[in-house]
């Protein structure tokens, strides 16, 4: 019977405890309903053995193992624990909203190399309550479409050579479980001036952008300077990331074709209903800012427009 390893049992009461979550079913570790005897790190060894996914005298990295018992890391770390959590998303303290900005959050800091969660090797998570992603450190941070239920659930495996060493991570997650309950938005991966590389799934164009403007590269030489760049900008492991179809608008909404250059206007038109959407962000993101003060952040920003 696989069981629940002391450390992640300690996180579970954490995350308990900042969200509200009352019910210990609604921060799984072990496997059991749609996960029961399915593999993955939710099981132990026990079970990976029953099922026909770990065999002890198979070579890493074969195929015959279960995936999170194919690594050699993972095989030397093997136990009847279970190495995985799924956080559910109802919580009770900062609703849905809290726990969308905890996915963005931890995917962030995972892609941005944060030291405290080299712990984690992947996470099947949603970004907006309704796509359902995967990330894994063995890929490079790639995204891949998940078949996990994580529209309700946040997903997060651990390497199983980390167990009784991951109270760094334990601590690292339920910080960000507090700043996402507080309202903070996630946190850049590498400062306000992020670089990045993505290109569509099937598509071998990788587009580089900052969250303004995105230009895609023009050759194989071009795409390996920007990576250098990106690693100089901080980035600890600089790649293109492939995306699902329709979603490199995250790179940025501006399109640069590399002939053209950037764009330039002399004037901005913005209607009424974008710019109450702009002051309603403005206002959700600042502590300090109240419905009150909508007039003056508006007629701020209409001046700023104008003079453009």
């Amino acid at each position: 019977m696989t069981n629940a390893p002391a450390d992640l049992l300690a996180l579970r009461a954490t995350v308990q405890r900042l969200t509200g979550l009352a019910d210990p079913a609604d921060v799984g570790i072990v496997g059991d309903g749609l996960h029961a005897r399915t593999g993955g790190y939710h099981e132990g060894r026990d079970v990976l053995a029953a099922i026909g996914g770990y065999h002890p005298g198979a070579a890493a990295g074969s195929l015959s193992e279960d995936y999170s018992a194919r690594l050699a890391r993972d095989r030397v770390g093997l136990t009847d624990d279970a190495s995985a959590m799924d956080i559910g998303a109802a919580w009770p303290h900062g609703g849905r909203a809290a726990w969308l900005r905890f996915n963005n959050a931890l995917a962030a800091a995972l892609r941005g190399g944060d030291p405290a969660l080299v712990p984690i090797r992947a996470i099947n998570y949603s970004p907006d309550g309704s796509t359902r992603w995967r990330i894994d450190r063995q890929y490079g941070w790639a995204v891949e479409s998940s078949g996990d239920s994580v529209d309700i659930h946040t997903h997060i495996e651990w390497y199983r050579d980390t167990a009784g060493h991951r109270q760094a991570c334990s601590d690292r997650i339920g910080a960000l479980i507090q700043a996402a309950i507080g309202g903070q938005p996630p946190a850049p991966t590498m400062g306000d001036d992020m670089i990045r590389m993505a290109h569509e799934r099937g598509s071998n164009v990788d587009w580089i952008g900052n969250g303004i403007f995105r230009w895609p590269s023009p050759d194989p030489a071009h795409t390996a300077n920007a990576k250098w760049f990106m690693a100089q900008c901080g980035d600890p492991a600089p790649t293109s990331v492939e995306v699902n179809p329709g979603t490199l608008d995250a790179l940025g909404p501006i399109v640069v074709s590399s002939a053209a250059g950037v764009p330039t206007t002399a004037n901005v038109t913005i209607s009424d209903a974008q710019m109450t959407q702009l002051t309603a962000a403005v206002i959700a993101a600042h502590d300090a800012l109240t419905d009150a003060d909508k007039p003056t952040i508006e007629a701020a920003m209409r001046d700023v427009l104008h003079s453009t």
